[in-house]
C-alpha cells in the first residue's frame, strides 16, 4: 500500500483492504493566551536574527494546559469515539511521555478507563517528533489494511511546563492533543479514505538546528503521488504542521504544493500543537469549507530528518 518499488507494491498490496479515517477531533488547553505575553519576546527576535513582526512569522495565541497530558489524551479520545463503535487496537502517541515507566503504565490504564475501550493491542509512538501522529495513522492504516484490526483509534497528546520552552526559532508551542479512527469501514461524521502514504527520511538532516531538506520533501511527496494516483497539486488542500508560516509554507511548496492549497490559518489561531497539527487542520478546515466527496486533502508533517505525508479521499 505504501511502497514506491511497483513490483514491491503489487505484492504487498494483495489481499489489502481500503482503510477509513473517521471521528478526526481534538482538545486544546484551557488557557488561551497570546505571544506578546511570553517574557523575552525582543530578545527572542534579536538572537535569531528575526524581524521583530510577530505577524510576519505567524506569531499570535497559543493555548496552556493545566492539568496532566493524559487528561488531554483522553478528552480527544472521546470525542474521536463518538463516531464508531468497538476498538480493537489503540496507538498513542507523544514526544514526551512523562515520568517512568509505571508513570507510563498507570497512565495508560487511566486512558483505558476514561474512554472504556478494551483493544486487544496497544503501542506507543515516539522519536519522530512533530510526525509522530501521522505516524501513527500510517501504522494504524497498515493493520487495519492487512485484516489485523478492524478498527484503531489513534491517538496524540502533549504539554508544556513552563513558558520558557515554548518559543522556538521555529514555532510557539501550544498545549493539546488530538484523535481519529481508523478503520475498516467509514464512521459517523466527515470520513476519508486513506489513499495512501508518501514517507522520506534524510539522516544527514535529522537535529534539531537542522533545516528541512527540500529534497526529502520532494521524495515523500513523489512516493504519495505514486500510491495515490493523483499528485499534490491535484488535492484541494495541504494541511501541514502550524510552524512559523514562512517556514511550513516554503516547505510545502518546496513539495510542490500551489500557494492558495496551504491552509496555514491555524498558525496564528493555534499554535503549534507538536504532532497533533494536520489533524486539528482537518478539523478545521472542514468546519469552514466542507469537502466534497471525492476530493483529496493531503495531510504532512515535516519535521528536521523526517517527512510523512497522507492522502485522504472524502467519502
Amino acid at each position: 500500500m505504501f511502497d514506491t518499488d511497483p513490483a514491491v507494491r503489487s505484492a504487498a498490496t494483495e489481499g489489502v483492504r481500503p482503510t477509513y479515517l473517521s471521528g478526526a477531533a481534538y482538545r486544546l488547553g484551557d488557557t488561551l493566551r497570546q505571544a506578546e505575553s511570553l517574557a523575552g519576546l525582543g530578545a527572542f527576535f534579536e538572537e535569531n536574527g528575526l524581524p521583530p513582526d510577530p505577524a510576519m512569522l505567524g506569531l499570535g495565541a497559543f493555548h496552556v494546559a493545566e492539568g496532566p497530558l493524559w487528561a488531554l489524551a483522553a478528552d480527544a479520545a472521546r470525542a474521536a469515539l463518538g463516531a464508531v463503535g468497538r476498538i480493537d487496537a489503540l496507538i498513542l502517541c507523544s514526544s514526551r511521555f512523562p515520568g517512568e515507566t509505571a508513570d507510563h503504565a498507570e497512565g495508560m490504564r487511566g486512558l483505558l478507563a476514561e474512554t472504556g475501550i478494551e483493544p486487544s493491542f496497544v503501542a506507543g509512538v515516539t522519536l519522530n517528533r512533530c510526525a509522530s501522529f501521522l505516524t501513527g495513522i500510517r501504522l494504524a492504516a497498515s493493520l487495519v489494511a492487512t485484516g489485523q484490526a478492524e478498527s484503531c483509534l489513534v491517538v496524540t497528546a502533549d504539554r508544556f511546563t513552563g513558558d520558557a520552552e515554548r518559543l522556538r526559532p521555529f514555532a510557539l508551542f501550544s498545549d493539546g492533543a488530538a484523535a481519529c479512527v481508523i478503520g475498516a469501514a467509514p464512521g459517523d461524521g466527515p470520513a476519508y479514505r486513506v489513499a495512501g502514504a508518501g514517507c522520506a527520511v534524510d539522516r544527514d538532516s535529522m537535529s534539531e538546528t537542522a533545516r528541512i531538506a527540500p529534497g526529502m520533501v520532494q521524495r515523500a511527496n513523489r512516493a504519495l503521488e505514486t500510491v495515490s494516483g493523483l499528485s499534490v497539486a491535484e488535492h484541494c488542500a495541504v494541511l501541514p504542521t502550524n510552524v512559523y508560516t514562512p517556514i511550513a509554507v516554503m516547505a510545502e511548496a518546496q513539495g510542490g504544493a500551489p500557494a492558495t492549497a496551504i491552509f496555514d490559518a491555524n498558525i496564528p489561531r493555534r499554535g503549534h500543537v507538536f504532532a497533533a497539527d494536520p489533524v486539528i487542520n482537518l478539523v478545521d478546515r472542514e468546519a469552514a469549507a466542507p469537502v466534497g466527496a471525492g476530493q483529496r486533502l493531503m495531510l504532512a508533517a515535516t519535521v528536521p530528518g523526517i517527512r510523512v505525508a497522507l492522502s485522504l479521499e472524502r467519502v
